[in-house]
């Protein structure tokens, strides 16, 4: 196999600023670092949440991965993947074509750590990620589904599953403060009223109103 001289990260978003979330930021790691036999760990929550930047944080600050970041909303069919499987193999000895026989084979003896995540996956279309789900449940390498929701085809007992919820006290304050004092854009907005739905209400509920 072809010797890697640097660890290659392709297509992780760019962080601004990221508030909390230790306990899932050790979880997470710990799937990646771990030898199991779950490869594939869906994260799923509201939109705006903060599931695309917790993953990407862990995995800038994570050595000795390599990783390929697809964004479903830039492609549609499972034939896109195979090809962008291929082109990001390449730098790692892969020289044959795009087919999804010989790159499983491929990925399955690699001694790299591979990482993969396929964000907005609710973006592609629905037979496009039946055949996905097959193919990354069958190769050997750490995959990351990111979604709102979890598809009613997945079948559960096969991956992980973890929901995101909303931030603790200190880190929503830190966040909204941050917000009050720069200019809002679609997706800020959207994260707020994630926050304020999945972690204010509940909070003031169960502060002030009583146990039925």
């Amino acid at each position: 196999l072809k010797e890697v001289s640097r660890h290659i990260k392709t297509g992780i978003p760019h962080i601004e600023e990221f508030y909390g979330r230790d306990g899932e930021i050790i979880k997470i790691s710990r799937f990646i670092a771990a030898d199991e036999k779950h490869n594939v760990l869906f994260l799923y929550g509201l939109a705006g949440i903060g599931k695309t930047t917790l993953v990407a944080k862990i995995l800038r600050d994570m050595d000795d991965i390599s990783v390929l970041w697809i964004n479903g909303k830039e492609w549609v069919d499972y034939n896109r993947l195979i090809l962008d499987l291929a082109s990001f193999l390449h730098s790692f000895g892969y020289s044959g074509e795009p087919k999804e026989k010989e790159i499983v084979n491929f990925i399955n003896k690699t001694p790299f750590k591979l990482v993969v995540v396929i964000d907005d996956y609710n973006d592609i279309p629905e037979e496009s990620e039946k055949k996905i789900m097959d193919l990354i449940k069958r190769v050997n390498i750490k995959t990351i589904v990111i979604s709102r929701e979890v598809p009613h085809f997945v079948d559960k007992s096969d991956i992980l599953l973890y929901q995101l919820k909303g931030l603790d006290k200190n880190a929503t304050i830190k966040l909204l403060s941050s917000y009050a004092q720069s200019s809002f854009d679609r997706d800020r907005i959207y994260t707020i009223i994630a926050v304020i739905f999945v972690t204010v209400i509940p909070a003031m509920r169960k502060r002030w109103l009583p146990v039925i």
